[in-house]
C-alpha cells in the first residue's frame, strides 16, 4: 500500500511538473505579403512542430466589415487551438492604385491552447513625428492547472527610438499595476543594435539615470524598481546573436528586434529556438508559390475582364520587386500596372485563354476516348492478328446514324484508330505551341519571382520553452 502512495505522488508530482512546462512563441506575420494562402500553412505546420502552447503575433491583417483575421485561417489549420483573441490597431494604407476589398486592418493577436481567462488593450502614448503608425499592447491572462495562471502581453513597438523609451515606460507602469505575479511580454519591439536601452529598461525593471531613455522614461514612470524580465533568447543561448530581422537574401540578418522577455525569479528557461528560415520554405513550397502565382494572375484576368480598375496587389511589393496581375515580379519598383492595363492579364488575353481551354479540354476528351476504343479492341481481337491489325490502321467506322453525337463529340471516329490517335497527338501539340506563344509574356511574368518571395515572412519565429518555478 505504501508502495502504490508513493508511486501516485510520484505520478501526481510528474503531472504538475509537466502543467507548468509551456512553450511560447512570436512571430511577425508580414500581413499578407507573398502567397500568403501557402505561406500559411508552412507557418501552421511550424506551430504544430514547436507545439506551442501560447503564439504571439504581431503584424495580422483582418477584414474591416468582419472579424476574420489572418489568426482565423491559422486556427482552422489548427483546430486543437481554441482561444484565439485579436484586436485590430488602424487601417492599413492602401497601395497607389487601390486594392481589392479585404485585409483593410492590421493589429496584433494570440493564439492559445490554454484558455484565456480575460484580456486588456493599453494604448500607448503617440509622441513621434516619424512614426504615424498607432501602438498598443494587447494583455491577456492564461490560466494553467492548479490553479496556476501567467499574463502575457503582445507588442509592436514604434520604429522611433524616443517613441519606444516612452512606451516601455508606460508598459513598465501597467504591468506593476494589472498583471500577476508571472509576466511574459514578447513581440515585434523594433530594437536597433546601436540602441538597446529601451530593451534594457525592461530587463532592469528600473529607470537608471544612466539609461539614455531616462529623460523619456522619467515623464511616464517613477524611479522605484518595478519588475525586472529576462532575455530568454539570450538566457538560453548567451553565445549566439540570434537575429530574426531581415529573413532576406539580401541585406541577410541583421537585427533582433523579435524577443521574448520574462518576469525574473518566476520562470525557469528551458530553451529557446528560431524557426522560420526561407531556405526551408523555399524547398518546401516552391511549386505551391508557383501554382498561387498563376491563380493570381488568373484571377487578375477575371478582374480586367469585368472592368475591375486599380492595384491587383493587397501589398506594396517593395524597392525590388513591382505589381502585375496579383504578382510582384522582379526588375524594381517602377514597372507596377493597375488593372486593367496590365497586358500579361488583360481582358481579351482572358477571353482567349477561357477560349483555348475549352478546346484544349475538347481535344485531350477526344484522345482518351480514342485510346480507350484502341485498348477495348486490343481486348477482344488479340486472338485474330490480321482483323486487329485491319480494325487499328485500315477500318473505318460506317454505322455512323446511330451515334451521330459521338461524330459531333470525337470528329475523329470514322477514322481508323491508329490515324484519329496521331492527328489527336498532333492537334495537342499544336494546341501547346498555341499556348506559349499567346502567354509568352504572361508565363515570363509568372517565372520573374522576387527572391523575398521564398520566405515564410521577413522575420523569424522566436520560441520559449519555460517552467513556472
Amino acid at each position: 500500500m505504501k508502495i502504490k502512495g508513493f508511486l501516485l505522488c510520484l505520478c501526481a508530482v510528474i503531472e504538475t511538473c509537466k502543467a507548468s512546462v509551456i512553450t511560447i512563441a512570436t512571430y511577425n506575420l508580414w500581413n499578407v505579403m507573398f502567397n500568403w494562402d501557402v505561406r500559411k500553412q508552412y507557418i501552421a505546420r511550424k506551430l504544430s512542430q514547436f507545439s506551442f502552447d501560447v503564439a504571439a503575433f504581431q503584424e495580422v491583417r483582418s477584414h474591416r466589415r468582419s472579424s476574420w483575421s489572418q489568426l482565423h485561417e491559422l486556427q482552422e489549420l489548427l483546430p486543437s487551438y481554441k482561444w484565439l483573441l485579436y484586436q485590430s490597431v488602424q487601417e492599413v494604407i492602401p497601395p497607389k492604385y487601390g486594392a481589392p476589398s479585404g485585409w483593410e486592418m492590421e493589429g496584433l493577436g494570440i493564439l492559445s491552447r490554454l484558455p484565456i481567462t480575460h484580456h486588456a488593450l493599453q494604448s500607448l502614448v503617440q509622441d513621434s513625428r516619424l512614426d504615424k503608425n498607432k501602438r498598443v499592447v494587447l494583455h491577456a491572462n492564461v490560466s494553467l492547472s492548479g490553479g496556476k495562471s501567467f499574463n502575457v502581453s503582445v507588442v509592436h513597438l514604434s520604429s522611433d527610438r524616443r517613441q519606444q523609451c516612452s512606451n516601455v515606460a508606460q508598459i513598465l507602469n501597467h504591468l506593476k499595476d494589472h498583471t500577476t505575479a508571472c509576466s511574459v511580454i514578447l513581440g515585434d519591439f523594433n530594437t536597433y543594435n546601436d540602441y538597446e536601452w529601451p530593451m534594457l529598461a525592461l530587463q532592469e525593471g528600473k529607470i537608471s539615470s544612466i539609461n539614455k531613455c531616462y529623460i523619456s522614461l522619467q515623464q511616464y514612470a517613477s524611479l522605484e524598481k518595478v519588475q525586472s524580465y529576462v532575455d530568454v533568447w539570450k538566457q538560453a543561448n548567451p553565445a549566439k546573436q540570434g537575429y530574426t530581422f531581415s529573413n532576406m537574401p539580401k541585406p541577410g540578418f541583421e537585427s533582433r528586434p523579435d524577443r521574448i522577455l520574462v518576469s525574473d525569479g518566476c520562470f525557469s528557461i528551458k530553451s529557446s529556438q528560431l524557426a522560420g528560415f526561407g531556405s526551408e520554405y523555399k524547398t518546401m513550397f516552391v511549386n505551391k508559390v508557383i501554382k498561387s502565382r498563376y491563380r493570381s494572375v488568373f484571377e487578375s484576368g477575371k478582374a480586367s475582364y469585368y472592368a475591375f480598375s486599380g492595384s491587383s496587389c493587397y501589398f506594396d511589393c517593395g524597392p525590388h520587386g513591382s505589381c502585375r496581375c496579383g504578382i510582384c515580379v522582379d526588375g524594381g519598383n517602377k514597372r507596377n500596372c493597375p488593372l486593367p492595363n496590365c497586358s500579361e492579364c488583360s481582358a481579351t488575353l482572358f477571353k482567349q485563354f477561357m477560349v483555348l481551354a475549352a478546346f484544349t479540354l475538347y481535344l485531350i476528351l477526344n484522345c482518351l476516348y480514342t485510346i480507350l476504343k484502341c485498348l477495348h479492341i486490343l481486348k477482344t481481337m488479340s486472338s485474330n492478328c490480321d482483323n486487329l491489325f485491319n480494325k487499328l490502321f485500315f477500318k473505318c467506322e460506317k454505322n455512323i446514324r446511330r451515334k451521330w453525337w459521338l461524330y459531333i463529340c470525337c470528329p475523329f471516329y470514322r477514322l481508323p484508330i491508329i490515324c484519329a490517335i496521331i492527328l489527336n497527338v498532333v492537334f495537342l501539340i499544336g494546341i501547346f505551341c498555341l499556348w506559349q506563344n499567346i502567354f509568352k509574356e504572361t508565363l515570363t511574368t509568372v517565372n520573374a519571382i522576387i527572391p523575398e518571395e521564398f520566405n515564410p515572412s521577413d522575420h523569424l519565429m522566436v520560441t520559449g520553452q519555460l517552467m513556472i518555478i
